[in-house]
C-alpha cells in the first residue's frame, strides 16, 4: 500500500480518477472524510466519545484491508492522507510520527507519494471558489467559468482550525517541510508531485509517473475533469490590492504574480487542461 499525502486543491481527485479508472492501481479516496462522516452519522456529533485515536486505527485498519482484499495480483493501493494537524491528523493524538508508527507496523508501510501545490495562495483562492459555488469540481467539457471572489484576510479555515491568510500559507509551507523531514528520516521511498509541473498542463504526467513509480503500465486514460478558474488572480480577486499589501512584505509576495492559464493552452487531445483551479 501506499498512502499519497497532500492538503486538497492540488489536483488529487483528477490524480485519483484516473488512476482508478485505468485498473492499474487501486486509487482509494480521502478515506478520513469518510471516518469523519461514519462518527459523525453514528454519534450525532463530529467529535465522538471515546478514544479518537484509537477508533481511527480500527477504521484505517478495516478500511484498508477491506478495500486490499481480492485486488489482481501485484495491483498496488494508493489512499490519500490530509496529513496537517487540523485535517486528517487531527483524528490520531499521536500526530504524524505517530501515525506514519501505526501505519508502518500495521501494513509495513515504506513508500509515499507527496502532492504539494507550489503556489499555495492559489490552493487557497480556489477553496475558496469552490466553497462559494457549492460545487468543487467541473465535468471535462463543462462552460468554462471566470469567478471573481473576495478572499479574506482573515478567518479562513483549514479543518477544525482558523487562520489569518499569511499564518495559512505559512502553515501549509511547514507542513510539507515536516513531512518531507519525517518521510526522510525513516528512510521512505518517496515520489514528489507538483500541481504546477505535473498536472496543471497535462494531469497524465502525474498519472504516468504514478504508474511508474508504482511498476504499474500507464494505459491511456482521459482526465474527467477540469479546471475551476483559469484566469490570473489579478481577475479573480475583488480585493487584489489588499492582498498583495498583506503579502508584501513575506517570502509568498511572489504568488500574487503568477498567472493561470488563460485557455489558449491545451492539452494533447487538443482541449483545456483538466485539473482544479
Amino acid at each position: 500500500m501506499c498512502p499519497m499525502f497532500h492538503v486538497g486543491r492540488c489536483g488529487s481527485t483528477v490524480l485519483q480518477t484516473m488512476l482508478l479508472k485505468s485498473g492499474s492501481v487501486f486509487a482509494d479516496t480521502e478515506i478520513y472524510g469518510i471516518h469523519t462522516r461514519e462518527q459523525a452519522a453514528a454519534t450525532g456529533e463530529s467529535a465522538p466519545a471515546g478514544d479518537p485515536t484509537a477508533a481511527a486505527e480500527a477504521f484505517t485498519t478495516s478500511r484498508i484491508t477491506r478495500q486490499t482484499q481480492g485486488l489482481g495480483e501485484g495491483v498496488p493501493y494508493v489512499y490519500e492522507v490530509k496529513f496537517l494537524p487540523s485535517l486528517d491528523m487531527a483524528h490520531f493524538g499521536t500526530g504524524l510520527p505517530g501515525y506514519l508508527d501505526f501505519t508502518e507496523h500495521q501494513f509495513g508501510t515504506e513508500r509515499a507519494i507527496v502532492l504539494s501545490r507550489r503556489n499555495i495562495l492559489r490552493r487557497i483562492v480556489s477553496t475558496q471558489i469552490a466553497v462559494r459555488r457549492g460545487r468543487f469540481f467541473d465535468q471535462r467539457g463543462s462552460t468554462v467559468e471566470l469567478p471573481e471572489i473576495t478572499l479574506p484576510l482573515s478567518g479562513l479555515t483549514l479543518g477544525h482550525a482558523t487562520f489569518g491568510l499569511v499564518d495559512l500559507i505559512d502553515t501549509i509551507a511547514n507542513g510539507y517541510r515536516t513531512l518531507h523531514a519525517e518521510l526522510e528520516s525513516r528512510g521512505y521511498t518517496v515520489l514528489e508531485l507538483t500541481y504546477e509541473d505535473h498536472i496543471e498542463s497535462d494531469p497524465r504526467v502525474a498519472f504516468e509517473r504514478v504508474c511508474h513509480f508504482l511498476g504499474r503500465p500507464a494505459l491511456a486514460v482521459t482526465p474527467a475533469y477540469q479546471r475551476i478558474n483559469t484566469a490570473p488572480l489579478s481577475r479573480t480577486l475583488r480585493n487584489f490590492d489588499d492582498v498583495a499589501n498583506a503579502l508584501a512584505d513575506t517570502p509568498h509576495a511572489w504568488m500574487l504574480g503568477e498567472t493561470a492559464t488563460s485557455g489558449a493552452a491545451t492539452d494533447r487531445a487538443g482541449t483545456a487542461p483538466v485539473h482544479p483551479a
